[in-house]
């Protein structure tokens, strides 16, 4: 049995898509929603794309574009759409 041992890891991103702002391990600062509206600092452990015109994005009222799973605080998890994070 063989193994890879490559660190090289990609990602192929349709053209029609625009690229993500921010990477998987980068840390991050978002804003948590209301009422209880505070700002958090994590790292970005999952990244998903979300298309203007897929049944998910209309039936849950969700922005099109890249949403980012940020781990905070332990355990904890914000799931958070592009325009609500900082560098």
């Amino acid at each position: 049995m063989s193994k890879n041992i490559s660190n090289d890891h990609s990602v192929s991103i349709p053209a029609t898509w625009s690229l993500p702002k921010f990477v998987l391990g980068q840390l991050v600062v978002t804003e948590t929603s209301p009422p209880y509206k505070r700002r958090k600092q994590g790292m970005i452990v999952g990244i998903e794309y979300f298309n203007a015109d897929s049944l998910w994005v209309k039936e849950h009222h969700l922005d099109a574009g890249w949403h980012y799973s940020i781990q905070v605080d332990g355990n904890v998890r914000l799931y958070c759409r592009e325009a609500v994070i900082w560098k």
